[in-house]
């Protein structure tokens, strides 16, 4: 009977490993595409960050500067995925 049972479940399993194997490998692809895009951003602004922590500013303050915009580039970014994954949500609904 546990034959049985793991021959009919097989496929089901063999499908739940897949679909958890593309959502670490999108989770990680997302996870470099942020730290690239900050990367770039303050490298972009080196210049401005020397000049404020030249004219007093703390590391702290810099960095709330730069965690700030990650922050709110990150909200953006969810936003517009959750109104994406809603849609097509809706869409394949209606395949069905």
């Amino acid at each position: 009977m546990d034959q049985v049972l793991d021959q009919s479940l097989g496929g089901d399993r063999f499908g739940a490993v897949l679909f958890v194997s593309f959502a670490f490998v999108a989770l990680c692809l997302a996870a470099f595409g942020i730290y690239g895009v900050m990367s770039f951003a303050v490298a972009q602004r080196t210049h401005e960050i020397g000049l404020r922590m030249a004219l007093g500013a703390g590391q702290g303050q810099v960095l709330g500067l730069i965690m700030k915009e990650g922050l709110i580039l990150g909200l953006i970014g969810l936003l517009i995925g959750l109104a994406a994954s809603y849609g097509i949500g809706r869409l394949m609904r209606g395949m069905w």
